[in-house]
């Protein structure tokens, strides 16, 4: 609940509130009658408060416990209450979120190994105390130091003066130098083309060396976050030629995570916007240069060249040749002997940077735009395009002011993307692991014994479909429009033909090849129920696959 600050310290004083201990039990009267729970049936037993990435903004964060279940520790909760009265005196304070937690309710993480593609794994949680058939997990594959994380896979430490992040490939050697820089250039252009100006200032380190810290030290998960605030122009000039002389702090926080067993590198970064007419992107260099890249596209996976052939002569076209390119879910940047994924949620955009700030001589690096801030849809004085795009309407809403939230990885790896699996790798990460609560007796189950999670009757571990190779990607699994029938969609993104082996894990009798409407089109040679299905797939084919 947000509660206003100046209401909050008015409350206290309209109480009274001045004996040690008073402010404490204010607070468990509320959350009783908020809970409509007589007085006195919870106790605060935690406090926890820090700052928001928002400024003027606190976190406070409160863990209650029915009382009779719980022993307080007095001390503690004194020098908490005088915490809380403290900040209630600060003027950079307007707004406290307060969050209560019932104790009874516990957040449970673990590493759910061995999980079957397109199915799923059941684990059993048992009662504490439990003797039968007790067993020792296996250790952590985490080590976490102050400024650096580490897994099975890969190595990351945080540069103390910038917050770059530096990467050891532990089944290659690589090591990866400079990652997750933020650079903000200027953006003087509508919705529809970037233009820079004509005297462009590129922002490209932190006004102060960013605070590191370990956030979560394993043993399922290890994070490091990194917070720090870039000084940018608050706009572009009145003659949209250069950008502002007058600058304004927006603080950007990242959030680096990994996991054991997990070949991939999580990055949540936060970017509070103040700013107007700019482009926020963050890169990612490589000790190697390339002449093409590969990028995930509709139904394939497209090579490009990292620049696009300009022609001597561009003065009679509408729009200047670009260099950045689309991508759907990953852009991956390899020499042929190591390579860079960079897989993403929702940032469609891309270039490959030969030069520029945090980029060394014999490097390149990957830039994914993370925010374009404009203000109009279309505008007629653009260097970049020549006339309008669209009708000449004011749009102060692309100026993205406030507070965003952006998810990619990384994916360090030997050989060339298909070798390393890179699209799978983006599918898991744009599709994560979903939990269902089911219900059992309290006694120790097994593998082969069934679960019930929201009123159903499965296997404890099963699967819809197997595909191999796994180069092949699975665009779709999906019950038929009709009703009757599975529908697997599929595709090839390699530059040779494959053989598909699919096997359904679910009693099927028959298969067809599909059309997009899902129509019957060509019975195959199957022999039914759970047996493996063998379909050739050309180079770059579409296949839709119907069984009934």
């Amino acid at each position: 609940m947000p509660i206003a600050h100046e209401m909050m310290a008015a409350a206290v004083a309209l109480m009274g509130v001045s004996a040690p201990g008073e402010l404490i039990r204010m607070a468990e009267g509320m959350i009783a009658t908020t809970l409509s729970q007589p007085e006195g049936a919870y106790s605060i037993v935690r406090v926890h408060i820090e700052d928001s990435p928002q400024p003027g903004v606190l976190h406070v964060e409160m863990m209650i416990a029915p009382r009779e279940h719980v022993h307080i520790n007095v001390h503690e909760q004194l020098a908490v209450e005088q915490q809380i009265l403290q900040v209630l005196q600060r003027d950079d304070i307007t707004m406290l979120e307060i969050t209560v937690i019932d104790q009874a309710r516990e957040t449970i993480e673990f590493v759910a190994t061995d999980l079957p593609a397109y199915g799923l794994k059941t684990f059993w949680m048992y009662p504490r105390g439990l003797k039968e058939e007790v067993t020792t997990p296996p250790p952590s594959m985490l080590t976490c130091q102050p400024q650096s994380i580490e897994n099975e896979w890969y190595r990351v430490e945080a540069n103390i003066q910038d917050g770059t992040l530096t990467v050891l490939d532990k089944q290659t050697g690589a090591v990866f130098t400079g990652l997750n820089r933020f650079v903000d250039g200027g953006d003087v252009g509508d919705l529809y083309t970037y233009c820079p100006p004509a005297s462009d200032t590129l922002i490209a380190s932190p006004v102060e060396p960013p605070r590191i810290e370990l956030l979560h030290a394993g043993p399922v998960r290890a994070t490091l976050r990194v917070s720090s605030r870039l000084s940018l122009p608050c706009s572009c000039s009145a003659n949209r030629a250069e950008r502002s002389a007058r600058h304004v702090s927006c603080p950007i926080i990242s959030e680096i995570s990994l996991a054991p067993g997990v070949r991939r590198i999580d990055i949540t970064t936060t970017v509070e916007n103040k700013v107007k007419d700019h482009r926020l992107r963050v890169i990612f260099p490589v000790p190697y240069t390339v002449e093409n890249v590969a990028a995930e596209g509709t139904f394939e996976v497209r090579i490009r060249p990292i620049a696009a052939p300009r022609p001597a002569d561009v003065a009679e076209w509408a729009e200047e040749p670009v260099n950045t390119f689309p991508q759907k879910r990953f852009v991956d940047i390899s020499n042929g002997t190591i390579g860079l994924g960079i897989l993403n949620r929702g940032l469609p955009e891309y270039e490959i940077l030969p030069e520029g700030p945090g980029i060394a001589t014999g490097q390149m690096a990957v830039a994914v735009t993370l925010l374009r801030c404009v203000e109009w849809l279309s505008r007629d004085d653009l260097s970049t395009r020549r006339g309008h795009a669209g009708p000449m309407e004011y749009t102060p809403e692309a100026q993205c002011l406030g507070g965003h939230t952006f998810h990619y990885a990384l994916v360090p790896h030997s050989g060339a993307w298909n070798e390393a699996l890179v699209p799978r790798q983006a599918q898991a990460f744009n599709l994560p692991v979903r939990a269902a609560l089911g219900t059992a007796a309290p006694t120790l189950r097994h593998e082969h014994q069934e679960c019930q999670p929201s009123g159903l009757s499965l296997p404890s571990r099963t699967s819809l479909i197997e595909v191999e190779p796994p180069e092949l990607v699975l665009s779709a699994i999906k019950r038929r429009n009709s009703g009757k029938g599975l529908v697997v969609r599929l595709y090839n993104p390699l530059t040779h033909a494959v053989e598909a082996t699919l096997r359904p894990g679910v009693v099927l009798s028959k298969a067809f090849v599909a059309n997009l409407q899902e129509e019957e089109q060509e019975q195959l040679l199957w022999s039914g129920e759970t047996e493996p299905l063998h379909v050739g797939m050309r180079a770059g084919e579409i296949t839709t696959l119907l069984f009934v």
